[in-house]
């Protein structure tokens, strides 16, 4: 018989997403050193920093720093989209405050039925795991959030080397937990990163949370009633 298909998820947006906007969490943050964001300009500022930056470059193999200096310098693009200087003294505090905030679970929150779908996919034998382009603040925040025990294997994408869509991060992911690529299958919520890339690596599958009609445990009944016997 057929071993279950491996069940990866990705994180933020999928398992867990701000308690906040964007623009609320920097704008209180940036107050106490001496900067004025708006919250709604500093949420469109965000996006459209966010949608227009590559992804951090690992040119050198994983690297810790330049998941930090990609941060870096997509807040310091923030902040002069909105009139404020990054280029004062006090942004580097400032940065410091904001990058050390959103590793910690108090900036996340489980998505209502993110443990139901989990419970259910590991009641039914699945193995499960997840596989992210955050950095290594990750493992903290599934820690905070009670949730880290339930994966096997945390993968991040600056440990690998690579980001999604780089096939690289699913056949590395694949090759962690001991399996092919079709043999795997990972829930996202990315349609470019997530869908495209883990079907052009060959993943067996990819479904995308589209809440509210289709979210963590929808995907979770579909996989198991897919995969009994």
């Amino acid at each position: 018989m057929s071993p279950l298909p491996y069940i990866f998820f990705d994180a933020a947006g999928t398992l867990f997403h701000l308690t906040e906007s964007v623009g609320s969490g920097y704008s209180r943050i940036a107050a106490d050193y001496g900067f004025q964001l708006e919250p709604s300009a500093t949420d469109s500022a965000f996006r459209t920093a966010f949608a227009a930056v590559d992804q951090p470059s690992y040119v050198n193999g994983p690297n810790e720093a330049a998941d930090r200096l990609w941060w870096r310098n997509l807040v310091a693009q923030v902040f002069s989209e909105t009139g404020e200087d990054p280029d004062r003294p006090e942004f580097s505090d400032c940065f410091d405050a904001l990058f050390s905030y959103y590793g910690k679970a108090e900036a996340w929150q489980l998505f209502p039925e993110s443990t139901a779908a989990i419970h259910d996919l590991q009641s039914k034998g699945f193995e499960i795991g997840v596989l992210s382009n955050f950095d290594r603040r990750l493992r903290d925040i599934l820690n905070a959030l009670d949730v880290r025990d339930a994966f096997g294997h945390v993968i991040i994408s600056s440990e690998v080397g690579a980001t999604k869509p780089h096939p690289k991060a699913f056949h590395t992911a694949a090759e962690r937990v001991g399996r092919a690529p079709g043999d795997c299958i990972l829930i996202g919520d990315d349609p470019l990163r997530d869908h495209q890339g883990g079907l052009a690596a060959g993943f067996q599958a990819v479904h995308l949370v589209d809440r509210p009609a289709t979210d963590l445990k929808t995907i979770a009944n579909t996989l198991i009633s897919a995969h009994s016997s």
